[in-house]
């Protein structure tokens, strides 16, 4: 894979918006796709940090009632742990990349 295209810790972008979309073109090339874990805001609205997860993360909850359901889906949760954290640094008022899990 491309050196410039694999993310990295300290990685800087200029908005959430192009940390999401850098996460997102490399998800596609590894082949999985992204979805926003959460994002958190300060007072004024401006996103602080957040996480990038896998769309296939974690697992579907079973219930207690589940003993013989009507239909079955496939699943389509799988556990992948892939995810980027970014936070922002109120000193460049940069986006950063502070964690990182590969698929």
């Amino acid at each position: 894979m491309e050196e410039a295209l694999c993310p990295k810790i300290g990685m800087e972008f200029q908005s959430e918006d192009e940390a999401y979309n850098f996460y997102n073109r490399y998800g596609l090339v590894v082949g999985f796709s992204v979805r926003k874990d959460y994002l958190n805001k300060d007072k004024d609205g401006v996103v602080t940090s957040g996480r990038y997860t896998c769309c296939k993360e974690g697992f579907k909850p079973r219930y207690e009632g589940d003993v013989k359901p009507k239909r079955t889906r496939a699943e389509t949760k799988t556990g992948c742990e892939a995810k980027m954290g970014i936070i922002l640094n109120r000193e460049t008022m940069k986006y950063q990349v502070r964690d990182l899990e590969y698929p």
